[in-house]
């Protein structure tokens, strides 16, 4: 059964940026996970500015907290955040 204490209860369309932050974060805070509706591949940067790429497929979700997701590297279509 999942844990509804920690589920998220906020979540907003995210536009990659290689430039802009992840508006509308809550309380300050970075998401706590990721959707993609479309398959590809989804470029983040950390806190601490260091970048990743992730191979993610359609419908899934990634337990990940990133400042951004960037345009330049990202596939992945539908992105959504979830606080």
């Amino acid at each position: 059964m999942p844990d509804l204490n920690n589920s998220p209860n906020t979540w907003a369309a995210i536009t990659p940026s290689d430039t802009v932050d992840i508006p509308g974060q809550k309380n300050n805070k970075a998401p706590s996970r990721i959707y993609a509706a479309g398959a590809g591949n989804l470029t983040v940067l950390d806190a601490s500015e260091t970048s990743a790429l992730f191979v993610i497929g359609a419908g899934e979700f990634l337990e990940l907290s990133p400042r951004r997701v960037m345009s330049t590297g990202t596939t992945a279509t539908g992105i959504i955040g979830l606080w």
